[in-house]
């Protein structure tokens, strides 16, 4: 089974989320049978109370499909950052492996999940036994910028969190 495309599945729940929100806000009503014309095909909906149902259900599988792909299938960057911290990479392969490269694809790969604020940024040591190894020390002015990047990741399980509860507190 291929992992479907996280920026596709990210779009989506961000969308639901905000639908929803947006309709409970809103405190939109529609009059049964509503007529809707879609791409020049007249539509009616006869049961219009079910849309705020099948919203919420689509952002519940949202929250439930992103939360599978995008922390249980693969590595999220709130994990590979605590895992490069206790100095197990996630992207690089500590045996086989050449001091020299190993180091050029660390560096690469604490730049990626520890960026840099001007002149403040993540410093590592690299050392060889049996096998690579690497620590890595982050200030914690850079531990905390990183985790803007943790709420942007997790965004579409916040938003449709979000979104139900206010749902289901103006639909009580």
């Amino acid at each position: 089974m291929n992992t479907p495309d996280l920026t596709k599945l990210r779009r989506f729940g961000l969308l639901i989320a905000l639908i929803l929100i947006t309709y409970s806000v809103a405190g939109l009503d529609i009059d049964a049978p509503a007529k809707v014309n879609v791409m020049g095909l007249p539509l009616i909906i006869r049961r219009p109370d079910f849309l705020p149902v099948g919203l919420v259900l689509a952002s519940i599988y949202c929250i439930i499909k992103y939360i599978y792909y995008g922390y249980l299938v693969q590595t999220s960057p709130t994990q590979a950052r605590f895992l490069l911290k206790k100095g197990s990479p996630v992207h690089v392969s500590t045996i086989g492996i050449s001091l020299e490269e190993f180091t050029n694809e660390i560096s690469n790969e604490v730049d990626r999940y520890f960026p840099g604020i001007g002149k403040i940024e993540a410093s590592y040591t690299t050392s060889q036994g049996t096998q690579c190894s690497v620590k890595v020390i982050v200030p914690k002015i850079v531990w905390a910028f990183s985790l803007l990047e943790d709420i942007d990741y997790a965004l579409p399980v916040i938003a449709n969190a979000l979104a139900i509860a206010i749902w289901t507190i103006i639909m009580r």
